[in-house]
């Protein structure tokens, strides 16, 4: 069952979204395991890191799209708009919440 709902969150969906599934467990249980079974915990953060991680890939390469979009309209977009990279995320815990922040880095021009 930790696997089906570990499945179903790194497809994008939320704990409140699978609860309403006929074939998986309520929300409340689903949070009741994280407390209770290490094992299921490690299991869903890893999830969430990877669902986090697939999520943050599209939306970087829509923007690399979009600025591609913009300089063929309206020429080179110039200065840290173009110069800002993304490199690494990273995942706190604050009591049941999983928490991702992304350190950012201005390349030189």
């Amino acid at each position: 069952m930790a696997d089906a709902v570990c499945g179903h969150i790194i497809q994008g969906m939320s704990v409140r979204k699978i609860g309403l599934l006929d074939d998986m467990p309520c929300e409340d249980t689903i949070y009741t395991w994280l407390s209770k079974y290490s094992e299921f915990s490690e299991k869903y953060r890893a999830s969430t890191e990877h669902r986090t991680n697939k999520l943050w890939s599209s939306a970087l390469g829509r923007a690399t799209a979009l600025i591609v979009v913009v300089e063929r309209r309206f020429g080179r977009v110039k200065g840290q708009a173009r110069r800002t990279t993304f490199y690494r995320a990273s995942y706190t815990t604050q009591g049941n919440r999983q928490v991702c922040g992304l350190q950012r880095r201005i390349l030189p021009e």
